[in-house]
């Protein structure tokens, strides 16, 4: 069997690379992330912190009302909204991707 017929052949040897090559550099993580997974993050942060500080912190029981540089239960809710608008982000991808 000649080189040329294996698969690993140096005709292909070229396309194979350059199809890994692409494939990794679309996929490269930073600290176990995507770069589409970092802007999901950033986007659920930025979004739901602005829910939180001007839609729904200034009707929230003072108890639930974030002071800064505390740990309290605002923050606890903060935390939610954001996992929440990080949630939607995640389904309305799935739903677009199913299409």
């Amino acid at each position: 069997m000649s080189s040329s017929a294996h698969p690993s052949g140096p005709e292909n040897s070229g396309d194979s690379n350059r199809n890994f090559s692409k494939s990794t550099a679309a996929t490269k993580k930073i600290l176990g992330a995507t770069k589409r997974q970092w802007l999901e993050y950033l986007v659920a942060i930025l979004l739901g912190n602005t829910i939180y500080y001007f839609s729904l912190q200034p009707h929230l029981p003072e108890v639930f009302q974030h002071k800064g540089f505390a740990t309290d239960w605002g923050l606890l809710v903060d935390f939610a909204v954001c996992v929440g608008v990080y949630g939607l982000i995640r389904l309305g991808w799935k739903l677009t991707a199913e299409k």
